[in-house]
């Protein structure tokens, strides 16, 4: 059947992958450079200039969404030359994929924190970190390229109840990273009760806020129940408690 040329434009336009939109994103740490394809945004790049970001010395976490849509990748080359400003950087458990040459010559970050949803690394993606100190993973043994790591000799670190790990990863040394747990403070408000505990230290030496809140009745059972999924507050008031009652605080 013979088809007419406006017909064949808009078969062609069905079949055509969805557009690479090339856009930058503004927050306290500076401007970020992404693409956002089939509403997922890589990020390509990064101009430290906001008002946490001061140019020496800095953490800077990478968004885990922008305008509504999730962050699930580190471009190729998006960190590539930084030299001497980044000092620690957390990739938020959005990211799926680290991409090659990411963080290449980042020579002053000394701290990364690689979220639990990333399953791959790509070749040279820490090449040249040469202050790079340690590498702390919040999930399972992701696949990687090769030489991700190079003139650097970084302690890998994960968490004890991840999977995949052994005594080395990528040719580095590994350890369990048991970072400690805000401790919880107990008082009543009308007979019921308050459970508060201070803000965490920063990575790397806690993990952050990102915890559950789980009460027992007895604490020989083994039998906890989750209250919150994440506690982004420093108090909580529990109603209708039973008694006796036990809380903990434990990592996502």
């Amino acid at each position: 059947m013979k088809r007419t040329l406006p017909t064949l434009f808009a078969l062609l336009l069905l079949a055509a992958p969805a557009a690479v939109q090339a856009q930058t994103y503004t927050n306290s740490y500076g401007i970020w450079n992404y693409t956002t394809t089939n509403g997922a945004i890589t990020i390509t790049g990064f101009t430290g200039s906001g008002s946490v970001y001061t140019g020496s010395n800095t953490v800077v976490t990478i968004p885990s969404s922008i305008n509504g849509l999730p962050v699930t990748s580190i471009g190729n080359g998006a960190f590539t030359d930084d030299y001497g400003t980044l000092n620690s950087v957390t990739i938020p458990n959005s990211v799926t994929s680290i991409g090659q040459d990411a963080f290449l010559y980042c020579t002053s970050m000394t701290n990364v924190l690689i979220g639990n949803s990333v399953t791959n690394i790509g070749q040279d993606a820490f090449l040249a970190c040469t202050s790079l100190k340690g590498v702390y993973f919040l999930g399972n043994v992701p696949s990687y390229g090769p030489a991700i790591f190079a003139d650097e000799s970084p302690t890998v670190y994960y968490l004890p109840f991840t999977t995949g790990w052994t005594n080395t990863f990528a040719g580095l040394t590994t350890a369990p990273w048991t970072p400690p747990l805000p401790p919880l403070g107990v008082a009543t408000y009308s007979n019921q009760p308050v459970l508060f505990f201070p803000l965490p230290a920063s990575f790397p030496t806690s993990i952050g806020s990102n915890y559950v809140l789980q009460m027992t009745t007895n604490l020989a059972s083994g039998n906890w129940t989750t209250f919150t999924n994440g506690i982004p507050f420093i108090s909580l008031q529990i109603t209708n408690a039973p008694s006796p009652a036990f809380f903990r605080l434990q990592p996502l």
